[in-house]
């Protein structure tokens, strides 16, 4: 039984039928194909503004990027929870640290922060610090990037037995606005061995 009865014969009608169920069916295309644009480009161009307490500013995170000031404050954080140690509390922060890792970047970095913390809990007397350079401060240098230039204090019961100027360097990845660590590299200024 034919939906269309314009036409008196039988094989007109289905014709007309068809016709209207491929135009159906384009209309339907390019409303899909409208959605995808459109909810693409949302996905990219979406910010998430996130303003912290006590921090006195905002950050911002449109898809795989952030603003400079977000950049900035996850750079500190690191920091105090790479080079802020001390026999009791190295542990703990590289735990935390390692939180933000992808899984394909854990081991090797895991390791290198569990050998650290090893040596500060066999000579558990030890510990260092860092102090930001803010005449040089932490730099953007591109899209995955960041570089801090620091004083490293180490310090053995209560004296002060080495001060080197550092720099690290911070490769990171912001996925779907979350901010993943891919490495944090140590070198120290005049010398070219990484830690």
């Amino acid at each position: 039984m034919a939906v269309l009865n314009l036409f008196l014969q039988r094989y007109s009608n289905v014709f007309a039928e068809n016709k209207l169920l491929k135009f159906g069916f384009l209309i339907l295309l390019i409303a899909t194909v409208a959605n995808s644009i459109a909810l693409y480009r949302l996905v990219t161009v979406q910010r998430t503004v996130v303003i912290p307490a006590g921090v006195g500013c905002e950050f911002e995170l449109t898809g795989n990027s952030a603003n400079p000031v977000y950049l900035k404050q996850m750079a500190r954080y690191l920091l105090d929870l790479r080079a802020n140690i001390s026999a009791a509390t190295a542990r703990v922060k590289f735990n935390e640290l390692l939180n933000l890792v992808p899984s394909k970047h854990y081991g090797p970095l895991k390791e290198g922060l569990m050998k650290l913390a090893d040596d500060f809990e066999k000579h558990h007397c030890i510990s260092q610090y860092i102090v930001i350079d803010e005449k040089s401060p932490i730099t953007v240098m591109n899209q995955k990037n960041l570089s801090v230039k620091a004083t490293k204090i180490r310090v053995a019961g209560k004296e002060i037995v080495r001060t080197v100027p550092v720099c690290y360097r911070i490769e990171y990845l912001i996925q779907q606005g979350r901010f993943q660590l891919l490495s944090i590299v140590e070198q120290e200024i005049g010398n070219q061995n990484a830690q």
